[in-house]
């Protein structure tokens, strides 16, 4: 990911709500990532680093109701 910066990803969180409890899937259709990241070689967190950038619309997906133009967000009640 750090080497292709210029280019355009697809990015794809699963997780749970930690409020309602429920199941949580979030597309985001384009993301570019920013060359502005820092790189800490020396930090409390092993393996792990900040990154940056943006999150594009696409004119071309369905108009989901909580993402817009930038995504879609689905939830999963968990009975």
């Amino acid at each position: 990911m750090a080497t292709h910066l210029g280019r355009e990803y697809a990015l794809l969180f699963k997780g749970i709500d930690t409020y309602s409890g429920d199941k949580l899937s979030v597309e985001l259709w384009r993301v570019q990532f920013s060359p502005d990241t820092e790189f800490e070689l020396i930090n409390e967190d092993f393996a792990s680093f900040d990154v940056e950038g943006e999150c594009l619309a696409d004119s071309s997906k369905a108009n989901d109701p909580q993402a817009g133009l930038f995504g879609c967000i689905d939830r999963f009640s968990v009975v």
